[in-house]
Order: C-alpha cells, then structure tokens, then sequence
C-alpha cells in the first residue's frame, strides 16, 4: 500500500506544471520634460515598455534621471544627447492682420509697441521655448514689456485659437486648431539632459528614442 501511495505522489509531481519563468523586474528612470517638449514623453513612454522600465515623471528637472526639452540651454552640459527636432514658429489667430513675416519683421514686431489690433504673447524667462526665441530670434534686441504671459504651450495655443489680436510663438507639434503660422525657424533640437554619464539601462533608453 505504501509503494502505491509514494507512486501516486510521485506521479502527480512529475505532472505539475512547471513555475512560470519570471518576468524581469521593472527598473525606474524619472524624466523632466520641459512644456514644449512634452509630446517626447508618449515616445518615451513607449521604449521603456519595451526596455522593462518605470517612467517617473518628474516635475524638477534637477532631480530627473533625463531632462528633455527644447533647444541648448543656457549652461550646456557635456551630457546630452538629440532625440529628435521640432519647428519654432511664430503664430496667429486666422483672422489676425499679421501675415507673413521675416526675421526683422518678427523682431520689430515683438520690440515695439504693438499696432492696433496685434497683441504680443511670450513665455517666461528661464522656459526654454523663450530662451531658443530670445537667442535665435531677437537676437539681443528687448521685448515690449507690453507682451503678455503665457504660463503653458497649451495656454498659449488656446489663445491664439481664440483671441484674434494674439500673436505669439510655439513648437510644430503644439500648434492647433486653424491658427496660422507666419514665421518658422526650422530644427530646432529636442535634447535628452542627463547630470551624469548615464548608466546602461538610461542609454538604452536614449537609444531606443534616437532611432
């Protein structure tokens, strides 16, 4: 009897079905990204699944694994790396008197006092879409203080979709609805920041969203 119990058992062992293998466990990265560049964190999103990683959205970019944003900043880091590009474009609403424009016209239309009709919109300083058209566009030559602020890319492109006096100026991939655009300052970089030489896991990340 106790030969056909210790069979029995033995018999029911070898037909259990194996441990599922374990799925490699997920590794964290925090990412900042800048209000223009925003559209690049769905991208982001995408590689780590393919990669095992977490994306944490970080709101400093001084405490983010990788900071992505638009444009050189201000104090270049020896780590950063292009992802991608985007366009700098002046805009307006569809009915604005404002049309085609070169950079002079840009220029003096964002230094002087407005015409009527015409109300200036930029962002603030520090943002990096402000710092690309201070540096590229302006070129040294001041702002009107009479421009108004706008706080967020989607503040902005709502403006300019509902008041026809706004001009102001966006990323490619942020312009919206019917606004035109009268002024393109084309490639303008999407740059990964990270504060360090990154480790395996976030290179293969940045690779991954430089393909």
């Amino acid at each position: 009897m106790l030969r056909i119990i210790v069979s029995i058992l033995l018999f029911l062992t070898a037909c259990a079905p194996a441990d599922a293998p374990s799925s490699p466990t997920p590794q964290m990265v925090s990412v900042f990204a800048s209000g223009a560049a925003q559209p690049w964190l769905s991208e982001t999103n995408t590689c780590a699944q393919g990669l095992h990683i977490d994306v944490i959205n970080a709101n400093d970019p001084n405490l983010a694994d990788i900071s992505i944003r638009l444009g050189e900043p201000e104090a270049p880091t020896s780590f950063q790396y292009q992802i991608g590009h985007d366009d700098l474009m002046v805009v307006t609403h569809r009915e604005s008197p404002v049309q085609n424009l070169t950079i002079e016209a840009v220029r003096a239309l964002f230094s002087n006092p407005q015409p009527a009709g015409v109300q200036i919109w930029v962002f603030a300083q520090g943002d990096d879409l402000q710092q690309i058209f201070e540096r590229e566009v302006m070129q040294g030559t001041k702002i009107s203080s009479l421009a108004h602020l706008a706080v967020s890319p989607q503040q902005m492109s709502d403006t300019l979709n509902n008041d026809k006096q706004a001009v102001g100026f966006l990323p490619r991939r942020w312009k919206a609805g019917t606004t035109r655009d009268v002024f393109t300052l084309s490639h303008i970089p999407i740059l990964a920041l990270t504060k360090t030489d990154p480790n395996n896991m976030i290179k293969e990340l940045l690779a991954c969203l430089q393909k």
